[in-house]
């Protein structure tokens, strides 16, 4: 029998306690996909049962997070950063991963991909915040302000290297794309919470480049890499599938 597919997710956010992260990492077990997680540590207890025997490796980082002062957040991107790096490599290279996910912030952080993606990975990065205008807006600072010129530069260089992004919303996706992203690099998934297990071919809004904004597909309830078609031997390169489900996305559906 062939071994599971195995698909490592870094986040800085907390495990079990970030709704959007859970609901990930539920999504691709209940497909049988093997999940390796590099995240923060929470305040709430793992569920012990949804680890045992699911194909969920979790590795923790303990950092206390603060809000203030401002310069806090770069020393704790900084130091998670240099946590998952090294953390990262030495998984990729002991497991051929199917795909790598990586959540913002900061964009930085789909980096620590580096290895599993010369190994043929597929690395898609989820974009909880567009960080150029959450530092403009949580600063106050004014469009030349050399800050933002770092995250502008940042957000580009992480964009253009991931092969798929992961957008909240269509806004976003415009922005990105007057920005100079390829909008078929794109998909537009709302956050959510995690799905009831027992719902199936529930209906995800997923707004396509030159599709109608307010059509839908039918899609299974997890993120699926499929590397098929001449290229998909290219690191990189080749068809992508997202295959996400999101709870919110069921309304309406017949």
């Amino acid at each position: 029998m062939a071994p599971p597919r195995r698909v490592l997710i870094v986040s800085e956010h907390p495990y079990p306690d970030h709704a959007t992260l859970r609901r990930n990492v539920v999504q691709l077990l209940d497909e049988g996909v093997a999940v390796d997680l590099l995240c923060l540590a929470g305040s709430r207890k793992p569920d012990e049962p949804m680890r045992s025997g699911t194909g969920l490796r979790v590795y923790r980082m303990h950092l206390e997070h603060r809000r203030t002062p401002a310069y806090r957040y770069v020393l704790e991107y900084l130091a998670f950063f240099a946590w998952a790096l090294p953390t990262a490599f030495a998984l990729s290279l002991r497991n051929r991963y199917s795909a790598v996910l990586v959540d913002n912030m900061p964009d930085f952080l789909v980096f620590v991909a580096a290895v599993a993606r010369l190994r043929k990975a597929r690395v898609v990065l989820e974009m909880f915040e567009l960080i150029p205008e959450l530092t403009a807006a949580r600063l106050g600072l004014g469009r030349g302000h050399p800050a933002l010129a770092i995250a502008r530069w940042l957000e580009r260089v992480a964009t253009r290297w991931a092969d798929h992004l992961i957008v909240v919303s269509r806004q976003c996706m415009e922005i990105l794309v007057s920005r100079g992203v390829d909008a078929d690099r794109i998909s537009v998934l709302p956050n959510t919470p995690p799905i009831d297990p027992s719902l199936s071919g529930v209906r995800l809004r997923m707004f396509a480049p030159g599709g109608d904004p307010h059509g839908s597909a039918i899609l299974d309830a997890s993120l699926l890499l499929d590397r098929t078609g001449p290229d998909a031997a290219t690191p990189g390169r080749g068809p992508t599938t997202i295959r996400r489900a999101a709870s919110a996305a069921s309304a309406g559906s017949p």
